[in-house]
């Protein structure tokens, strides 16, 4: 019988904690799904942690690859799968055992070609460190869902059809940062319709020193690529007159705010702030008008101003004392 949902797993390095990722995959309280876990070159026990979950569940498949990276493994799973709907997990997170449920009796409800549910990021202890709605989406395509391009591109809590990957061509970068935000957004104008579950069911594990390796400064530049691939492919598409004002919010949170706050966290005297200040006030002349500026919230707007003036040191100061 053809699964209704593929899971596939891009794996790297993960031996501490594929085994409670796994788990959370094989124990769902839906039946009619795969596994497609891809083994992106370890060097580690990974592969061999995976390939106990193959011998034991039939569901469960084991592709071994040379390392392509996190989006080059993801497409290896999006051209092996059988499934009529995809979600992607990583390797190091797990998802509520009603997850498949849920998302699939949504998409089947809505007819939706694309499900967004909500998701939980934790720490290594197992502390609650922020819950994330999703989207409460409407009937209708990208259009009557417009808020959706201004909440979190991550992939891990959306359930995609796989006849979204294959009719528009989208794909993966291969070995790039912010590879969600550079493919999700895209996929939402081939989406007919969107459905949503009001359930945290995707578990984010926030990993210690992942932003804080001074040798990986330099790559935070790769935001403004990502910003400019997803706004090229709008205008590609025809699309990016209709969706502007949204857009514009995407360059000013992702590239100019998040950007500068992570360069700021490792060196605010890095000469990528004000690289990225060039960009947003060339990009969005007027960005500290933006219409959707309100969600940021209080605490992140004052930061925006700081940035906006230039005051590094402060920001630095206000990261270390809030944990922002």
């Amino acid at each position: 019988m053809k699964p209704a949902v593929s899971i596939v797993v891009p794996v790297y390095n993960v031996e501490a904690y594929l085994e409670k990722c796994l788990d959370s995959l094989v124990n769902q309280s839906f039946n009619n799904y795969e596994v497609i876990i891809v083994n992106d070159g370890s060097t580690d026990k990974s592969k061999e942690i995976a390939q106990r979950y193959e011998d034991k569940y039939s569901n469960v498949v084991l592709i071994d690859q040379k390392n392509k990276g996190l989006g080059g493994a993801r497409n290896t799973g999006i051209e092996a799968v059988k499934g009529e709907y995809i979600l992607f997990v990583d390797s190091d997170d797990y998802i509520h055992p009603d997850t498949l449920k849920l998302a699939y009796d949504e998409a089947n409800k809505k007819q939706a070609d694309i499900v967004v549910f909500g998701f939980t990021i934790i720490s290594e202890s197992g502390e609650i460190i922020k819950v994330e709605r999703g989207f409460e989406s409407t009937n209708g395509s990208l259009n009557e869902n417009r808020e959706l391009l201004m909440c979190s591109p991550i992939a891990c809590n959306k359930l995609i059809k796989k006849e979204i990957f294959i009719a528009s061509g989208v794909r993966f970068p291969d070995r790039a940062w912010y590879e969600d935000l550079r493919t999700i957004p895209k996929l939402y104008l081939h989406a007919q319709t969107f459905g949503f579950v009001d359930k945290p069911l995707y578990f984010y594990l926030k990993r210690k020193g992942s932003i804080t390796n001074a040798l990986k400064t330099d790559r935070l530049i790769e935001i403004v690529d990502a910003v400019e691939d997803l706004l090229n492919y709008y205008k590609e598409q025809g699309a990016y007159e209709q969706y502007k004002d949204e857009l514009e919010f995407i360059a000013v949170y992702h590239a100019f705010y998040l950007g500068s706050v992570r360069v700021a966290q490792i060196n605010y005297k890095h000469p990528l702030m004000l690289e990225l200040k060039q960009y947003i006030t060339q990009k969005v002349p007027n960005y500290m008008h933006q219409k959707y500026l309100y969600r940021l919230g209080k605490s992140r707007q004052i930061v925006l101003k700081l940035l906006n003036k230039q005051h590094y040191a402060t920001i630095s100061l206000l990261l270390k004392i809030k944990g922002m």
